[in-house]
């Protein structure tokens, strides 16, 4: 959905969630993203696709953080 849609998700909480969209007319992304909400409502932010992968790397990033962090913890020991 993000790469083939050009959307992000960019917050949720209990009634909705939050897209950035490129095409906010891309029916099929709507539709796909809308299935996957329900019941929650789906809110679309319209950004350009230069800010898209500005997110799309802050979130690669974070990800590879959040890995790297995972991966330095000791491990727990058996009991």
């Amino acid at each position: 959905m993000i790469l083939d849609h050009k959307c992000f998700p960019l917050s949720e909480d209990e009634e909705k969630i939050i897209v950035a969209i490129v095409n906010p007319l891309d029916a099929v992304a709507l539709s796909k993203i809308e299935e996957e909400a329900s019941p929650r409502r789906i809110e679309t932010v319209l950004v350009a696709e230069s800010e898209l992968s500005v997110i799309l790397e802050d979130y690669r990033k974070y990800i590879s953080q959040s890995i790297q962090s995972l991966l330095k913890r000791p491990p727990k020991p058996q009991t």
